[in-house]
């Protein structure tokens, strides 16, 4: 009950994407798979997740502070109180 594994295929529609920068960066439509393993510890309200995106298209995509490619691991923790 406290560890969840979840995974989706979803399409990204073509979007303009500000990254602080004065040219922005036109993103082309794309199919994607997301995998999602998160840990919950009820007890101290903490959750730990982890996601693989992963492109499904030849392109490859370019996210904020990072570099091109077709693969990301996202990492996140949360503190309820």
């Amino acid at each position: 009950k406290t560890f969840r594994i979840s995974h989706s295929l979803k399409y990204r529609s073509d979007a303009r994407w500000n990254l602080r920068s004065p040219d922005p960066m036109v993103v082309k439509g794309d199919w994607y798979w997301d995998a999602t393993f998160e840990q919950r510890i009820p007890k101290y309200g903490i959750t730990f997740a982890g996601t693989i995106l992963h492109v499904l298209a030849n392109e490859v995509v370019e996210v904020p502070n990072a570099g091109y490619d077709r693969v990301r691991f996202i990492c996140t923790a949360r503190k309820s109180f």
